[in-house]
C-alpha cells in the first residue's frame, strides 16, 4: 500500500482568503470578480494547482492590454496565489 499525496492547489477556501488579502490592498469589487471568472472553471473542477496559476499569471503579465489588472496589481495577485499553493 502506498502513500497518495494530493498536489497542493488552491481551493474554494483558499480563494476566499486571497480576494479578501486583494480587497484590504484595494482592489475593487470588479476586479475581484474579473479575478474570480479568470479561475472559475479551476474553482468549480478540483481547485488551481500550481501550474495552471503560472500559467494564468503569466497570461496576466504578457497581455496587459486584455484586462483590467495594472502591473502592481498582477503583482500582488500573484504573491496573495503562491502563498496559498
Amino acid at each position: 500500500m502506498g502513500l497518495f499525496f494530493s498536489k497542493p492547489n488552491i481551493g474554494n477556501e483558499e480563494f476566499k482568503k486571497v480576494r479578501s488579502y486583494l480587497d484590504s490592498n484595494g482592489f475593487s469589487e470588479h476586479d475581484l470578480m474579473e479575478l474570480k471568472k479568470i479561475f472559475s472553471a479551476s474553482l468549480t473542477n478540483h481547485g488551481i494547482d500550481k501550474k495552471e496559476l503560472e500559467a494564468a499569471l503569466r497570461w496576466l503579465h504578457e497581455n496587459m492590454g486584455s484586462h483590467t489588472f495594472s502591473k502592481s496589481q498582477v503583482e500582488l495577485i500573484e504573491e496573495a496565489m503562491t502563498k496559498k499553493l
